[in-house]
């Protein structure tokens, strides 16, 4: 089953969607909510009055890829970030629905909660981009840090993992992520409607 697929049963929520070619999607980060697209974001930077400035571009991207190419992708990204999620989700898993689907929609309903929180405040680009702003760069900075490092060991030997330091870290580093207001917020949005959003899945189906 593709992505697509999925998505198109689950979205009762009328958010925009945006289906990413291979060719274009961010490996780092295949789902995720973008306030506004490239073009609208050239407009916003050369604005005037940045305050006033209204999204009208902003979509959840979706990369048009099967659910197990997705799903080895995030498997593969070598933070552990699939592990964690599952974690997660453990209490949502049944024999009915695959794991796959249970993992995608969660990933989903977790921008759709970005969704909502941008047009909560009315889809103003410059307060969000500014929310949490300090947070998102504290953490990303630490996170830069240990790829950096990484990096240099990889030169040396292609095929090292991760030390026990490192995914000590980036567990602590993941953590200080899904604590930031936005992400929490949107986790909990996540969380609270899976179960909904499964049934609309299974409801379809059947």
């Amino acid at each position: 089953m593709k992505v697509r697929e999925l998505i198109e049963i689950l979205n009762v929520y009328g958010v925009s969607i945006n289906y990413d070619t291979i060719e274009n999607f961010k490996l780092d980060s295949p789902i995720y909510f973008a306030a506004v697209n490239d073009k609208e974001r050239k407009k916003y930077e050369a604005s005037k009055d940045k305050t006033k400035f209204i999204s009208t571009t902003a979509a959840i991207h979706i990369p048009d890829l099967t659910l197990s190419d997705l799903m080895e992708i995030l498997k593969s990204d070598g933070t552990g970030i699939y592990e964690h999620t599952k974690k997660q989700l453990l209490q949502f898993f049944r024999s009915d629905v695959s794991e796959n689907i249970v993992f995608a929609t969660y990933l989903f309903l977790h921008e759709v909660g970005h969704w909502y929180q941008f047009a909560k405040i009315h889809m103003n680009v410059e307060l969000w981009f500014n929310e949490n702003i300090e947070l998102y760069k504290d953490n990303y900075d630490k996170i830069q840090q240990i790829a950096v490092q990484r990096q240099q060991r990889l030169m040396k030997d292609p095929s090292c993992n991760l030390t026990f330091r490192e995914k000590h870290i980036l567990e602590s580093l993941r953590g200080e992520y899904r604590n930031i207001p936005k992400e929490k917020d949107a986790d909990t949005f996540a969380i609270k409607n899976l179960e909904s959003a499964l049934y609309v899945y299974t409801n379809y189906r059947s």
